[in-house]
């Protein structure tokens, strides 16, 4: 019996002399297989069950889908979602981007200094790009707002270490 992950068989008939092509498409097995051919729906089917159970690869792979709008509909709350569960595990590239969204959305002091906070954690966690938007932010932010950035970044910082759950 042929894996249904593996081939989908379409069959076609044409009425005329009745002749039946048959069309296979090899289905990616893993998500790397399906990102590198294009499969981007097939990708966000394979993520889905390992994100969920708290693959931190499998949910920065998420959020990027989300983020750029490949295999889904773009999505930067759900990008934003994924990045924060596999930043809330130590990750400083989805800490990073996390702060991203909410660098980008910007809509008011609160976006700033959880981004900046987001920030100050991808930055501790070794994110070489991180320090370059903490200096960039330095200039939106008053004191006080600084003073918060610092104190959420702390709180993230305790529930990643498992202190605050």
């Amino acid at each position: 019996m042929l894996r249904q992950s593996l081939v989908v068989l379409l069959a076609v008939s044409v009425l005329s002399g009745g002749v039946i092509f048959w069309k296979y498409w090899n289905l990616a097995e893993t998500p790397y297989e399906a990102l590198s051919k294009g499969q981007y729906a097939r990708a966000v089917e394979l993520l889905d069950e390992p994100a969920l159970k708290g693959s931190v690869k499998a949910q920065v792979m998420l959020g990027n889908l989300h983020y750029t709008g490949l295999g889904v509909e773009q999505s930067y709350a759900e990008a934003a979602h994924w990045y924060e569960q596999a930043g809330m595990q130590g990750n400083a590239g989805a800490q990073y981007n996390r702060a991203l969204i909410y660098n980008q959305s910007g809509e008011d002091e609160k976006d700033l200094i959880a981004a900046t906070a987001w920030f100050l954690l991808a930055d501790a966690g070794g994110n070489p790009h991180a320090e370059i938007f903490l200096r960039s932010l330095s200039g939106s932010l008053n004191p006080n707002m600084i003073q918060q950035a610092h104190r959420l970044q702390e709180k993230l910082s305790r529930q990643i270490g498992g202190a605050d759950s």
